[in-house]
């Protein structure tokens, strides 16, 4: 412990000395917050917190999802590349008119509504959504207090407030909740080659994936979803995802459409995924060399855990 108005708890990664480290070689400090994840589910939630927390959400897809919008020759829009246990980013990739679809707040309570849709004489639907709920605030102000309830608990503050009464948001650390535990880090890259798709054929997939065998979908970062349009006009040949989120728009899947890119996992791996596609008369489609790049975390949480602990 460091300092003279307040303790602090620094520990150090192999090789440093805790006192003088930088924060890059520090493993933990108690002068930085740690998420609290104090709510997992897959239904509706009546917010009893008196503010909107942050939150992240998860789809669980399955075989009827399409991979993207149909094209204007119609179809299902490649549907049957998804499982039960797939799980991508809650991002409204395959939605026209979002709506109150997805996972969000309204009117400060959570909601969840799978992504659907209907074209035609198909319908699809996503499994379900899962949403993690995390006690940092997106919109209001935290309580002054909280009580702390019943059985052990150990509680490690930051300095300047009261851990045992103060709002838990403020500790270091509060084993009254979750939190986010890193399993692995990396980077995953596809590179799709040069190539011709002749005219009115079959489109062609190019995938890469990384195994984590954990034995069930992790939560992973960065929020990527499926059925992204990566249009050459649009974007880089050659380009890095996690600098393009929240840029993406969703595309159609068929001939005459630009390439489409899926990211989802499952409980053994990690898809970066591509289909081109090729012209519907005419003339043969050529394809430069491109590198799709993402830098990812994958997480020991489960995405499809149930839990509370508000309740405990």
């Amino acid at each position: 412990m460091l300092g003279m108005s307040k303790p602090i708890v620094r520990v150090a990664r192999k090789g440093h000395n805790a006192i003088t480290a930088s924060d890059v070689n520090l493993s933990f400090s108690s002068e930085w917050k740690t998420p609290k994840i104090f709510k997992q589910t897959s239904s509706n939630w009546t917010n009893t917190l008196g503010y909107i927390p942050s939150f992240m959400g998860f789809r669980r897809l399955n075989s009827t999802v399409p991979i993207g919008e149909p094209g204007i020759w119609g179809g299902n829009g490649g549907a049957g590349e998804f499982g039960t246990k797939d799980y991508t980013h809650s991002l409204p990739a395959l939605q026209g008119a979002v709506g109150t679809n997805g996972i969000t707040f309204i009117n400060d309570n959570l909601s969840i509504i799978p992504y659907s849709g209907y074209w035609g004489d198909y319908e699809w639907e996503d499994e379900s959504g899962h949403a993690l709920l995390i006690l940092d605030p997106l919109n209001g102000e935290i309580p002054e207090s909280y009580t702390l309830g019943a059985g052990g608990v150990f509680l490690l503050g930051s300095g300047g407030v009261e851990v045992r009464t103060d709002f838990p948001y403020n500790n270091s650390v509060d084993t009254r909740f979750d939190t986010f535990k890193i399993f692995k880090t990396g980077t995953l890259v596809l590179s799709l080659p040069a190539e011709t798709i002749l005219a009115d054929a079959d489109p062609v997939s190019h995938e890469t994936s990384l195994t984590h065998d954990l034995g069930y979908p992790p939560v992973y970062l960065p929020s990527t979803g499926v059925g992204w349009n990566i249009s050459d006009a649009t974007y880089p040949l050659n380009f890095v995802l996690n600098d393009y989120l929240g840029k993406m728009y969703s595309g159609a899947f068929g001939k005459d459409e630009e390439p489409l890119l899926s990211v989802w996992v499952d409980s053994e791996k990690l898809y970066m995924k591509v289909y081109r596609f090729s012209r519907s008369f005419g003339a043969d489609r050529n394809y430069s060399a491109r590198e799709l790049t993402m830098y990812y975390t994958i997480f020991y949480n489960e995405i499809g855990e149930e839990f509370n602990m508000l309740d405990i």
